[in-house]
């Protein structure tokens, strides 16, 4: 029996409301629970691929209410390299919970599980307006877990991820409601069908600025420095590593359904701002979550950069899109590894943990032959097809930038330090694995591009789309 492709959200919701009764009594077998949960919905994406990758979208309509009256959730390849990634990650960070969450965990891990539900049914919702409620759920649970500690500095960034996250949604609210008294309608594929461009900027305007300010794209960056030096590491690397490239896909969506996803002068030159000011400010950091969200801005750039290329760079974009979740969330990982050892950040001489943050370094400024470089060669390479040679001048200067700042914090965390650490086992092994990871992507980048591919051919397929949802 094939589960129908709404299960992972269900289970992950249900489970988010199951988890503060566990520990109540079952406190042992809360950890155990959360993470069996997150490696179900991983290994359910992951047995999609051989059929979605094949080019067929999958569809359900819930009550079996035809489109587009009913709430439709679609699953293309685009969706499913984006759930794969954010399973992934949650799967990474579910078990370092108990680590830096010390007080009120069922709550913790509640907030985490609904979280991750906002922001798998914004990859697979077929319709606007759930779209928003998703996104409305996704910050609104990030919130929460921001005020967690209840202390000053957690306080000031939930009011500022508060602040910034109800202007993004209300940009997107306020961009559904307007294209849905233009149209009658919001279903995704019944839009690409009625939606006239001409009619339509000023509601598309409103939506893509409230998800470039989820993406953290200069100048609406200024809150992701903030939140991430005021939140637990956990809440930071999900922030940082994959809230952003969840608002990037649902940027594209969005986009996909206007359809406006060719050459865009407004977002490149929006790319190349956010690089050199990411990079720029991350260089005179010295608090190392700062650091590493500025770096973020920087790299949602390259991003930004690919996709304003139209379809020449969708392959690239998404490809450094998940090199960066990769390397960052390894970062994090590796400062958890210091701070869950001695409370702090500081000085430490562990060999192997210092040698996966060089290389980890070294990926994400580009520097062959890791994953970082192998994306934004591509990058690169797209750019120069396009005919913006320029351009790609100022992104590989910036990654001469990405390599000072990293190999500066390198030297700040892992050097100078002559009595030998022992490494934290705990961490370790997730930290061996992504720097695995990281490496193999580098070395045989075709193993995620034969992945990638589809998802950015998907991206071209309107008339597929509607099919499929439709019939034809």
């Amino acid at each position: 029996m094939i589960l129908p492709i709404y299960t992972p959200l269900a289970v992950l919701l249900v489970a988010g409301f199951l988890t503060p009764l566990i520990g109540i009594k079952l406190k042992l077998f809360r950890r155990v629970f959360v993470t069996s949960v997150m490696l179900f919905s991983f290994f359910f994406w992951i047995s999609l691929m051989p059929t979605v990758l094949s080019g067929e979208i999958l569809v359900f309509n819930m009550n079996e209410w035809a489109p587009p009256l009913g709430i439709t959730l679609a699953l293309d390849s685009l969706s499913l390299v984006l759930l794969v990634l954010v399973s992934g990650v949650g799967l990474v960070m579910s078990p370092l919970i108990e680590k830096f969450i010390t007080e009120r965990r069922s709550e913790f891990y509640s907030l985490f599980l609904l979280m991750i539900v906002g922001m798998t049914g914004i990859i697979l919702t077929g319709d606007l307006f759930n779209l928003f409620v998703f996104t409305e759920l996704m910050v609104i649970s990030s919130y929460a877990l921001s005020v967690f500690h209840r202390d000053e500095s957690g306080l000031e960034a939930g009011i500022k991820y508060l602040l910034v996250g109800g202007f993004a949604t209300s940009l997107i609210l306020l961009g559904t409601a307007l294209t849905y008294g233009l149209t009658g309608t919001l279903n995704m594929a019944d839009l690409i069908a009625k939606i006239k461009l001409g009619h339509a900027l000023i509601p598309l305007g409103l939506i893509i600025t409230g998800y470039l300010t989820e993406m953290a794209i200069v100048p609406f960056h200024f809150w992701k420095p903030d939140v991430a030096e005021g939140v637990s590491l956990p809440l930071a690397a999900m922030i940082v590593s994959v809230s952003t490239s969840v608002a990037a896909y649902a940027l594209l969506r969005v986009l996909f359904v206007f359809g406006l996803l060719q050459l865009n002068y407004l977002f490149m030159i929006l790319a190349l701002v956010s690089m050199v000011v990411g990079a720029f400010m991350a260089l005179f950091q010295k608090n190392i979550y700062r650091l590493l969200a500025y770096s973020s801005v920087s790299q949602m750039g390259y991003i930004l950069f690919a996709f304003s290329l139209g379809f020449i760079g969708f392959a690239a974009g998404l490809f450094h899109m998940v090199n960066n979740a990769l390397l960052k969330i390894l970062l994090f990982v590796i400062v958890g590894s210091i701070i869950s050892k001695y409370g702090r950040i500081k000085k430490v001489n562990m060999p192997l943990t210092g040698a996966c943050f060089l290389l980890a370094s070294l990926g994400i400024a580009g520097i062959p032959p890791l994953n970082g470089f192998a994306s934004k060669f591509l990058i690169y390479e797209a750019g120069i097809r396009a005919g913006f040679a320029l351009p790609v001048l100022v992104a590989i200067m910036v990654s001469v930038i990405t390599l000072a700042y990293y190999l500066k914090t390198f030297g700040r965390l892992f050097t100078g330090v002559p009595r030998k650490t022992e490494e934290d086992k705990t961490f370790l092994m997730p930290i061996l694995i992504l720097t695995g990871l990281c490496i193999l992507l580098g070395l045989f980048p075709d193993l995620a591009l034969e992945v990638l591919r589809p998802a950015a051919e998907s991206l071209i397929g309107r008339t597929g789309y509607y099919c499929s949802v439709f019939g034809c």
